[in-house]
């Protein structure tokens, strides 16, 4: 299904004022032929081909862990949030700036918008219906994305992993890591949660 095909499904809403949305962001927002939005810096020539090769021989440390269901969920929890740290220490061990993530963002080769999606996310801004993004992505390159297309509407928030820089460069991960395990427990902000009062009406696109 096209993203531009859920407009159709909320247009016959009485009353829009009810609903929020919530959705993912790598290859459901962007197209499913996209790049995830942590391998969107290996495919690109903006880093050190050191990053590239450290890049993936985690990928092939911990990419079975977490598609091997036999092993014990709690176990695949920890080491979900050790690799995505391990990946982070990368960013910071290569000095990766903020300005190679904006670039990296914004580059049609890796990354694109998934058919109807821009017009999906003007709807839910000019009908004013919040929508809350829970990525287990990086969400700087979340939101250089969105503004690069200007689509990052101020009825859009983002929870997702947030790198932090300083003078410009990678220093580590703001709060706590979200990867594919935890999002059922991600806490939105006070700021958001007053938003969503008296709607009782979720579309999760996912």
């Amino acid at each position: 299904m096209y993203i531009k095909d859920f407009v159709e499904k909320l247009l016959p809403i009485q009353n829009l004022n009810n609903l929020y949305v919530v959705a993912d962001f790598d290859r459901t927002i962007t197209a499913g032929s996209s790049k995830t939005s942590w391998s969107v810096l290996a495919d690109t020539d903006l880093v050190p081909e050191e990053y590239s090769t450290e890049r993936h021989k985690q990928y092939d440390k911990y990419r079975p862990i977490e598609v091997d269901t036999s092993l014990p969920f709690e176990y695949r929890m920890k080491m979900m949030a050790e690799w995505f740290r391990a990946h982070i220490g990368l960013f910071v061990k290569y000095k990766m700036t903020e300005e190679v993530f904006e670039k990296a963002a914004t580059d049609l080769r890796v990354m694109d918008f998934r058919i109807g999606a821009p017009e999906f996310l003007e709807f839910l801004y000019n009908n004013h219906i919040p929508l809350i993004i829970i990525s287990a992505g990086i969400g700087n390159f979340i939101e250089a994305f969105l503004k690069k297309h200007n689509c990052y509407f101020d009825n859009i928030y983002v929870s997702s992993n947030k790198i932090l820089f300083e003078n410009g460069v990678a220093v580590g991960v703001g709060e706590n890591i979200i990867h594919s395990f935890n999002k059922n427990e991600v806490s939105l902000p006070t700021e958001i949660t007053n938003k969503l009062k008296g709607r009782n009406q979720v579309l999760l696109i996912r």
